[in-house]
């Protein structure tokens, strides 16, 4: 089970969700960009962030995605983040 508590004191319990939960115990999140209603989806405006879930602390992991639909945690230092339009990110973290 996951809490995240938002900046005016709502809390959100999360459940399942371990697939999301890096090596370092913080959250994955994949935001799949801005939507302009005359044109249709901003491309570049998606983002992979890190969320540290005891401080709220938001890293951006990787920005410039366009459509954004998946992230697979390969292991401890490699994920695998793939776009609407069949490109496909290959992370690695180092040691």
């Amino acid at each position: 089970m996951i809490r995240i508590v938002l900046a005016d004191d709502h809390q959100i319990l999360l459940d399942g969700l371990r697939r999301l939960i890096d090596a370092n115990g913080d959250m994955l999140v994949l935001e799949h960009g801005l939507f302009d209603p005359s044109s249709a989806w901003v491309s570049g405006s998606g983002r992979l962030l890190r969320i540290k879930p005891s401080t709220g602390a938001r890293e951006i992991i990787l920005d410039g995605l366009t459509r954004p639909i998946a992230v697979l945690i390969w292991d401890d230092r490699q994920l695998i983040v793939s776009e609407l339009g069949g490109s496909l990110y290959f992370l690695t973290r180092n040691p």
